[in-house]
């Protein structure tokens, strides 16, 4: 592999996994890098597994689809995430989800090959790439036991918990209510049922189509949680 690759690449994933990302962002090969809007699906399952994406920044999210035409969200990520790798790594020649920007997000794309060969030849990127692996496993399972354990309701709660940790507050969570619903796997009237419920009981409070979460109501969703 070519050292000004490998370098590119050490610079991308540490990068991706670094909390002091505005450093460093500029030093990366442009030809690697892209800017997306949210909305934006930059890999479609089923689609020719030429290219690993590295997440620098921003939140996507991976989504199915049912024979029925039901969307399925598996899950919202946020900051570093390496996506094709596990594909890869399965010798898989497709990928097997679409994920979609959520806000804007900073991309790194890329080849494969040149992405499998670095892992074999540095023990620096192997260790790196199987430690995202373990954690995003972890994550995973987590995530798999609370939703199959809790209610919705309960569920909707972890989810406006998770989002405000993520930012300071007041949260602002603005994400459409079809996409929260689908996230929970619950249609919009629970939904808004749950959220007339929470503005009551001083959870969150509404500011026309944003959910907002203060400190107060944070605390309030901590305290309902056990945590």
């Amino acid at each position: 592999m070519d050292p000004l690759q490998l370098e590119d690449l050490k610079s991308i994933l540490l990068n991706a996994f670094s909390s002091d990302l505005s450093t460093d962002i500029s030093i990366l090969t442009k030809s690697y890098t892209q800017r997306l809007k949210p909305n934006v699906c930059f890999i479609e399952s089923g689609a020719q597994l030429d290219y690993i994406y590295v997440q620098l920044s921003g939140t996507s999210y991976i989504v199915n689809y049912t024979p029925k035409g039901k969307r399925i969200i598996a899950d919202t990520l946020h900051g570093g995430q390496i996506y094709g790798l596990i594909e890869a790594l399965h010798h898989r020649k497709t990928y097997i989800g679409n994920v979609i920007t959520l806000s804007p997000c900073i991309l790194a794309k890329m080849p494969c090959n040149l992405f499998l060969s670095a892992l074999k030849h540095d023990l620096f990127l192997s260790n790196l790439a199987l430690g995202y692996m373990a954690d995003f496993s972890a994550k995973l399972m987590e995530s798999s036991e609370q939703k199959s354990a809790a209610s919705p309701m309960e569920n909707f709660l972890f989810y406006l918990y998770h989002r405000s940790i993520q930012q300071p507050l007041p949260c602002h969570i603005t994400e459409n209510k079809s996409f929260i619903a689908d996230y929970l796997g619950i249609d919009k009237r629970s939904l808004y049922r749950y959220l007339n419920q929470f503005e009551k009981e001083g959870y969150l409070r509404r500011e026309k189509q944003a959910i907002l979460i203060s400190e107060e109501n944070l605390h309030l969703i901590k305290k309902r949680l056990g945590f």
